[in-house]
């Protein structure tokens, strides 16, 4: 998560450590700093990395992402199976770069609204090839 608002997998690589002002974790909504962050942070239900930086990556609103895709009417949005509510889906924002699948299930009379389920990329894996044998790696 970029400023408590961008989505931002995959493009982490894309920052230069010096660009990178705080970086605060929350791990689910029992943990203590959880309270003390932003909205659309504790609404996510799971653990999230927050980056604050100057640096400004290009976004778009889960609302434009629902244009962009074609569809119209009343829209839920869910991230890796993670429905968000409302409010938080009207104030993130998610780089594109981020976006690694899109599955959509149109609306119909069990189900008012069209559900736009985005599912992140996911980080690369590493070759552990080019490493020599006992070599640790920390996750």
């Amino acid at each position: 998560m970029l400023n408590s608002t961008v989505i931002i997998n995959g493009v982490l690589s894309d920052f230069d450590p010096q660009e990178i002002k705080k970086v605060t974790v929350y791990k689910g909504s029992d943990a203590p700093a959880a309270q003390e962050a932003a909205p659309q942070l504790q609404n996510l239900g799971i653990g999230v990395i927050d980056i604050t930086t100057s640096k400004h990556i290009r976004s778009k609103s889960f609302r434009q992402l629902g244009r962009q895709l074609g569809l119209h009417g009343p829209l839920a949005f869910a991230l890796n199976g993670h429905v968000l509510d409302q409010q938080t889906a009207a104030v993130l924002r998610i780089a594109p770069a981020a976006v690694g699948q899109v599955h959509i299930v149109h609306s119909s009379p069990e189900m008012p609204k069209t559900r736009v389920d985005i599912w992140l990329v996911l980080p690369p894996k590493t070759d552990y090839r080019k490493y020599p044998p006992g070599t640790i790696f920390l996750r």
